[in-house]
């Protein structure tokens, strides 16, 4: 169900609405607090105390929580796998930056060591690898060095019969 496809909230049991809470708790969608819920249970429509708009319209929100809860993941975080590591301050300057592209072959994993060696004085502050263009699933992960230190390799591993195309920077001081 979406959210444009809300239904009557009297078609909801209490327990249906409990459960739908307690699965949307275990996933960290849930922005309603116990007492809220606890709230929205103890009132039902038929309810004639002072509360009922509060109590339903805790309801409405615990509806729509329920019916639209994939409206509020973004999806571009599930498909990208990025790497971000350390914190770009004032002052840092870009080390490397380079675009890597390995384009697929049928029923392979493909990788790719990007290797930055700077001088002895140098430090690295922020490293990214950013995915380019249509998601291809691959993967960044970094190998040696990094944050804190003079070098830094990272390495980009494509999925099974994919390639990738990437963007690493790598800023330091």
């Amino acid at each position: 169900m979406g959210c444009a496809n809300l239904v009557d909230l009297h078609k909801y049991t209490k327990m249906e609405l409990k459960i739908a809470i307690e699965q949307l708790d275990a996933v960290g969608h849930s922005k309603i607090s116990r007492e809220e819920f606890a709230t929205v249970i103890s009132y039902g429509p038929k309810s004639k105390s002072t509360n009922m708009k509060a109590g339903l319209f805790l309801l409405a929100v615990l509806a729509a929580l329920v019916a639209c809860n994939d409206a509020a993941v973004v999806q571009n975080a599930v498909s990208r796998a990025n790497m971000h590591q350390g914190s770009y301050r004032p002052g840092d300057r870009l080390l490397h930056s380079g675009y890597y592209r390995k384009n697929p072959i049928y029923n392979a994993v493909q990788y790719q060591d990007i290797t930055y060696r700077g001088a002895s004085n140098v430090r690295i502050t922020y490293l990214e690898a950013v995915e380019q263009g249509a998601t291809q699933w691959a993967m960044p992960s970094l190998r040696a060095g990094g944050v804190g230190y003079n070098q830094a390799t990272i390495r980009l591993t494509s999925a099974r019969g994919y390639g990738y195309y990437y963007l690493v920077r790598i800023y330091g001081r």
